[in-house]
């Protein structure tokens, strides 16, 4: 009688075979892809940012008049831009309490998964390219708002463009980083809201007193990133502490990517599935109502 032994593969064989069937997957995906299914992304991707820019160009028109100087921006902007900030890690902690936000393909989930290859050398690569996607998607809208503030600040299109986008880039990628690290840690969700609900009050409470309130005011702990956003008209070094710690967040996340829960990656990966085939059928209704739940 003979017994089966696995042979369990050496760390950087696994890593190149792992790399090795997913760049066979893209390829095969992107031999299979009609050029009308391309160009009708690209025009809807096309018609939503014409229809975002306008609107946006209309709104900082309204809101930066005159009235509102340089110094004035400088010393009440940080705050308030810094809510936006919050907003946006505290809807990632929510999103890693419910499972997000990294999304694996379904072959990922049923063989990678269960195969003698460390977790983490299958799940660093799509916590990679969701970090990516989202703040190059936040570098774009905040270099757009830059460039639109230029028009009725001080300071270069550059500079402000520049500016924005950093700030952009730094929302996003805390964004996923933070879901990551909810997600790491088993967060509740009911410690979730608990967390998202602080951050958001202490920075609403230093928005207000910065806009209403400037001798009791209140320093939030997003204002760093939203002075980032300022550097089109006044640089200062200590700001650089928010992108700093926005850059160990997303090493955390990278360091930690391997915990994540198997059920929820499922879930998001049929949820992805579903999510191709509407895509593919042109099923608007559908693709968004599945973009929700992931």
């Amino acid at each position: 009688m003979t017994s089966m032994v696995t042979a369990v593969p050496a760390a950087d064989t696994a890593t190149a075979v792992v790399r090795e069937l997913r760049a066979t997957r893209l390829q095969r995906r992107l031999g299979d892809t009609e050029w009308f299914d391309v160009a009708y992304r690209a025009y809807l991707f096309a018609l939503g940012g014409l229809i975002a820019t306008v609107v946006v160009s209309d709104a900082i028109r309204s809101q930066l008049t005159d009235e509102i100087d340089a110094a004035v921006l400088v010393d009440r902007g940080p705050a308030i831009i810094g809510l936006l900030v919050a907003a946006a890690i505290a809807a990632g902690v929510r999103s890693g309490a419910d499972g997000g936000p990294v999304a694996v393909e379904a072959a990922d989930v049923r063989h990678l998964l269960l195969a003698p290859v460390a977790r983490s050398a299958v799940l660093r690569t799509p916590t990679a390219q969701r970090l990516r996607s989202v703040a190059f998607a936040g570098a774009v809208i905040g270099g757009a708002v830059g460039q639109f503030v230029a028009i009725e600040q001080p300071g270069s299109r550059a500079a402000w463009g520049a500016a924005g986008a950093l700030a952009g880039a730094a929302t996003g990628a805390a964004f996923v980083a933070c879901a990551v690290l909810a997600h790491s840690i088993r967060l509740s969700r009911p410690a979730a809201t608990v967390a998202a609900s602080v951050l958001l009050g202490w920075q609403l409470v230093a928005a207000y007193t910065a806009w209403v309130d400037a001798d009791r005011r209140v320093i939030g702990p997003c204002d760093t990133i939203g002075a980032v956003a300022l550097w089109g008209v006044e640089v200062n070094a200590l700001d650089a502490l928010g992108v700093a710690a926005v850059v160990a967040l997303v090493l955390g996340a990278l360091v930690r990517c391997g915990r994540l829960r198997i059920d929820a990656l499922v879930r998001r990966a049929d949820l992805v599935s579903q999510l191709r085939f509407a895509a593919t059928t042109q099923d608007l209704r559908t693709v968004v109502l599945l973009r929700r739940q992931l």
